[in-house]
C-alpha cells in the first residue's frame, strides 16, 4: 500500500497524485510524475506535455489517468 497522506492511500504498484482541488489520485505507475492538469500522470522518468503525452527525449507515450486514492 502507497500512503498518500495519513488517511488517503493508493494500491502496490502505483503513485499519490494530488489533483487541482487538492483531492489526492492514484497514478497507474509506480514513482509516477504528476502532470499540471491534476488528472493525468507519466511514468517515471517522463515529464507531461500539454496534449497530455509523457516525453522522453525523442521518445513519446500516452499519459495515464488517475483513479481517486481510497480512504481508510
Amino acid at each position: 500500500v502507497i500512503r498518500c497522506d495519513t488517511t488517503f492511500y493508493c494500491p502496490p504498484g502505483t503513485s499519490c497524485c494530488k489533483g487541482l482541488t487538492g483531492k489526492w489520485g492514484c497514478c497507474p505507475f509506480p514513482l509516477g510524475t504528476c502532470c499540471a492538469d491534476g488528472q493525468h500522470c507519466c511514468e517515471y522518468g517522463y515529464t507531461c506535455d500539454s496534449s497530455f503525452k509523457c516525453r522522453k527525449g525523442y521518445s513519446q507515450i500516452p499519459s495515464g489517468l488517475r483513479d481517486d486514492a481510497k480512504q481508510d
